[in-house]
């Protein structure tokens, strides 16, 4: 099933106005749908709270199989506020701020152009290029490779940049950021503080254009308030 601003297969839970009939909260996917999405996000809340992100690496994998990826990238960045907020705030007094501000605010330079790709790309190249990057950010990751880098004053802005364009863009790049700052050697209650914090200047500033060029459909917020229970 095709449909211009929401899911490509599945059907929808819909309230209607018991007056007017018009439909008040939709929800783009079916009961067993929605009860998996609901398992996943509670799993991947459980995930990003422990060391600080993975809401894009474990949801979008799932969802990506019944919804189209703009609603898929929306969902994952709008859910991921709320948890990371309650992450920052217990680990506030871990943050080093004056080493995550650079990344921080080279971040915020690159929403616009996240949102702009989220966008205009099509949705069968943007589902393709979101799954290669959870396995190319998955692979080190797991592998736990560490290795010290060079220029990391140079290199620190850079990284912000460019994983706040993927996370915004495409709903995973985070981990890019994460991978950065255990090459540093930061504490692991430092580093979880620090994406906290980036994330969630990236995030909020992400929602924000979501709202402004019409990505926040009514199907995607009604699916957004829908899974929040989860995280």
């Amino acid at each position: 099933m095709s449909r211009q601003h929401g899911t490509f297969r599945g059907s929808k839970n819909s309230t209607h106005n018991p007056i007017t009939g018009d439909v008040i909260f939709e929800i783009p996917l079916s009961g067993p749908e929605l009860a998996l999405a609901l398992g996943v996000v509670l799993a991947a809340s459980a995930v990003t709270g422990l060391v600080g992100f993975g809401m894009g690496m474990v949801v979008s994998p799932i969802l990506l199989l019944v919804l189209d990826p703009q609603s898929v990238v929306t969902t994952i960045n709008s859910l991921s506020i709320l948890v990371l907020a309650m992450v920052g705030v217990r680990a506030r007094h871990d943050l080093p701020v004056a080493r995550v501000l650079p990344l921080a605010l080279a971040g915020l330079l690159a929403v616009p152009i996240g949102v702009l790709i989220l966008s205009t790309a099509s949705p069968g190249p943007m589902r393709i290029a979101i799954a290669s990057l959870v396995l190319v950010l998955a692979i080190p990751s797991v592998l736990r490779v560490q290795r010290p880098l060079p220029w990391a004053r140079v290199l620190g802005p850079l990284v912000g940049f460019l994983g706040a364009m993927l996370v915004t863009g495409m709903g995973v790049g985070v981990p890019l950021v994460a991978l950065f700052l255990v090459n540093q050697g930061w504490s692991v209650r430092s580093i979880r503080a620090s994406i906290a914090i980036y994330y969630l200047f990236v995030g909020l500033e992400a929602v924000v254009l979501y709202a402004a060029t019409g990505l926040y459909t009514l199907e995607r917020l009604s699916l957004t308030l829908a899974l929040a229970p989860g995280a």
